[in-house]
């Protein structure tokens, strides 16, 4: 390639070089006159192109732009090569960049802003009707000739670059992303940050590293306040990380900015979606499990995208530990609204895939947001308590206690950690809360022994307790459910215990003398529509419907549970999931 040709120069046999304007990853742009027409000025890009297929690429797509002749694109005249460089042969404009007059006056007033961006849109949105989308709009590539009339330049050789970082969209830094060519999302986004930077100034990112820089774009807190809360929207629909909450054309665009008005999407569906997602989380938080289901399925029905819903659905299977079901559908609510707020719920997640730094991670996030959050202390101080933590968690309970008592949960849990930090003799009460069920449970298990449970002292006394959960934690009246048991052999069991024991050791309340089952096998969870299955650290382990066990399974209806060669039947109340 021919780098840095002196003036006067003759290229083409037509075309002496007066001067270099400018350089950049393309190449270099010189200002040539053609002396044999009329001395006409024009700007010639010579270009490092080393890719044949790239070069005929551009050469196509830049005569397709000069046979569309728009008058806001810089006209491209032709092109040549000579000793082996591509030229092309540009429009001429001697009104200079955007760039170079935001650099001088540092901002625009709001008008001129968007008289231009309007300009712009309706240009762009003409192109991309065509297929063709720049890839890399900027104040840099907005040109005006020498009667300040706005060209967009750059067309076609900024299509085969990917663009300039600070003006790329967040789905263009993410390997994991495809993204067609052809998306005039991507302009959307880039003509968003330059209207923001004519208003603001430049070097919006200034400093900043890649890994910054895209965090910034999704958090998307960089708009400042004192614009005028109509353009701070417009510029926010532009700019939104995920391009399906973008404007999806340049004609919305354009339509948001003649009207001063982002026009929100709204029909009778989705009020009505939405208000059905609300009923059904009202009826999730009462553990109305089947209404619940049945309400939320009727909302997502008439909006597949209502966020409520969406959130509401995800919770519903987190509920009942149906963790891949609900990461389902909390990754589908990212999709919609990446800022959606599921930190708790995402930690939940990670808690009971045993992730715990993760869970810890975006647990602690949540607090930071919602400190009062009792339900994400008990979450996170049984994160510590899986891990072995025992004094982080016992810390965490002391200050939530201060302050918060109505759930009897962390008593319980704060019980559980200082019988395994051996502190039995020291903070721990002879006599525990009996209206605390767990704290019952728990203390019995604890006094009466390893002999009770274990045979070889080689099963830990953790397995054998109970954490409870914070949904266990109110200590309400309530009509019991009434569970009904029976072995293969044909005997059955009636009961609305609470918290119901099962194995091999005579302190159970049913007990199996086969010695496959271990002294305290597992255990049945009863409370008002709540009905769950704790495998109890079981030497040959739990099953349920023919699953193992994993700590815990919510039981809806009848089941097949197997402590390991015993089999019995568990049938739930009628009705009592409704």
């Amino acid at each position: 390639m021919i780098y840095n040709i002196p003036d006067g120069t003759i290229l083409d046999d037509k075309y002496r070089i007066l001067s270099k304007l400018g350089e950049g990853g393309f190449g270099e742009v010189y200002l040539a006159e053609d002396y044999l027409l009329k001395n006409r000025l024009v700007a010639i890009k010579s270009l490092t192109l080393n890719d044949p297929d790239r070069e005929i690429y551009l050469i196509r797509e830049m005569q397709f732009l000069a046979d569309l002749e728009h008058p806001h694109v810089v006209r491209f005249h032709h092109h040549f090569k000579d000793h082996n460089s591509l030229f092309l042969v540009m429009e001429y404009c001697s009104g200079g960049s955007l760039l170079q007059s935001l650099q001088k006056k540092g901002r625009f007033r709001i008008e001129r802003v968007v008289g231009w961006a309007i300009e712009l849109c309706s240009t762009l949105h003409a192109i991309h009707e065509k297929g063709v989308v720049h890839h890399d709009l900027k104040p840099e590539n907005i040109l005006f000739n020498e009667k300040g009339f706005l060209k967009i330049g750059d067309f076609g050789v900024a299509n085969t670059r990917i663009g300039t970082i600070p003006y790329m969209a967040p789905e263009l830094f993410l390997a994991t992303e495809r993204v067609s060519r052809s998306d005039g999302r991507i302009d959307i986004y880039a003509l968003g940050i330059t209207i923001l930077e004519l208003l603001t100034g430049p070097d919006l990112f200034v400093g900043m590293s890649d890994d910054d820089l895209l965090s910034t774009k999704v958090r998307l807190d960089f708009i400042p306040e004192s614009h005028p809360l109509w353009i701070r929207e417009v510029i926010l629909k532009a700019l939104q990380p995920k391009p399906e909450l973008r404007f999806q054309t340049m004609q919305e665009f354009q339509e948001a900015l003649e009207s001063r008005h982002v026009p929100y999407v709204f029909n009778r569906k989705i009020i009505q979606a939405h208000k059905a997602a609300l009923k059904a989380e009202w009826y999730l938080s009462r553990r109305k499990w089947v209404k619940a289901k049945k309400i939320m399925e009727q909302a997502l029905f008439q909006d597949p995208d209502c966020l409520t819903a969406l959130v509401t659905a995800g919770k519903f299977e987190l509920f009942q530990k149906r963790i891949e079901k609900a990461s389902r559908y909390f990754e589908r609510a990212v999709r919609v609204n990446s800022r959606v707020n599921i930190q708790k719920e995402l930690g939940w997640i990670y808690l009971e895939k045993a992730q715990y730094p993760e869970a810890i991670s975006m647990l602690n996030d949540h607090l930071q947001r919602n400190a009062a959050d009792y339900e994400t202390y008990n979450l996170l101080s049984k994160a510590f308590y899986c891990t072995g933590r025992y004094e982080a968690a016992a810390e965490l309970i002391y200050i939530v206690l201060q302050d918060y008592k109505e759930n009897k949960c962390f008593e319980n849990n704060l019980l559980l950690c200082e019988l395994l930090l051996g502190r039995s003799g020291e903070k721990v009460p002879d006599k525990v809360d009996t209206r605390n069920l767990f704290s019952e449970y728990n203390w019995k298990v604890f006094k009466e022994g390893p002999s009770s449970w274990d045979i070889d002292g080689k099963v830990p006394l953790k397995s054998k307790l109970l954490f409870q959960e914070f949904r266990f934690g109110f200590l309400k009246k309530w009509k019991p459910n009434v569970i009904e048991i029976e072995n293969s052999a044909g005997e059955k069991w009636r009961t609305d215990q609470p918290i119901i024991s099962l194995g091999r050791s005579d302190e159970n309340d049913i007990i199996f003398p086969q010695q496959s089952v271990s002294r305290r096998h597992c255990a049945l969870v009863n409370y008002p529509a709540d009905v769950w299955l704790y495998d109890l650290g079981s030497t040959y382990g739990t099953s349920c419907d023919g699953s193992t066990v994993r700590n815990s399974a919510f039981l809806e209806g009848r089941h097949q549970i197997r402590l390991s060669d015993s089999t019995i039947t568990i049938l739930t109340e009628e009705g009592i999931l409704l």
